[in-house]
């Protein structure tokens, strides 16, 4: 039998071994489970309800100048995968796109408003309309791939950050 003690020890126990965010986050998705339960007539008592839940604040690093130069820089001609996700990621920089927003880039959807290259599409998370400014370092991306960018997974997206990140000796984890 699982007790009101034991899930605090189980909860308290993420918290020592994870980040407050990550251990808030497996105690969600147990509790959502027993919520369900409960209201189906599955258990008679969800030991979860009293739970209170701290996921945290993630406070977000952003690069520097300094740092997107060095990434621009980087040699990476033995590594074309990673060279292709510099190109994303420099890319996403130039325009400010989530990932997912990056995967949903439509050339159609650009054009040139006074002098100035812009792309206008609705926010794939919040279905918020946006025009951004698509910075040189972008249209030059756009360019070298003939405005059909190379699009991979968000899982191997980060894995390949995180090598570029390595690479370049960069101690800003990029995402």
């Amino acid at each position: 039998t699982i007790t009101q003690n034991d899930v605090n020890k189980c909860y308290e126990r993420l918290k020592e071994k994870f980040l407050l965010s990550t251990a808030g986050g497996y105690i969600s998705r147990i509790k959502r489970i027993f919520t369900y339960a409960k209201d189906n007539d599955w258990i008679k008592v969800n030991l979860f309800s009293n739970i209170k839940i701290n996921k945290g604040t993630n406070s977000v690093k952003y690069l520097t100048r300094e740092e997107l130069d060095i990434i621009h820089k980087l040699d990476l001609s033995e590594y074309p995968r990673l060279d292709k996700v510099r190109d994303l990621l420099l890319f996403q920089v130039s325009i400010g796109l989530a990932y997912i927003d990056l995967v949903q880039f439509n050339i159609n959807k650009v054009q040139v408003i006074n002098n100035a290259v812009v792309y206008s599409n609705k926010r794939q998370k919040t279905d918020v309309e946006f025009t951004a400014v698509i910075l040189p370092m972008g249209l030059q991306i756009l360019k070298k791939y003939d405005n059909n960018l190379p699009m991979i997974s968000n899982q191997k997206y980060n894995a390949y950050l995180k090598e570029i990140q390595r690479l370049a000796n960069i101690k800003t984890v990029i995402t």
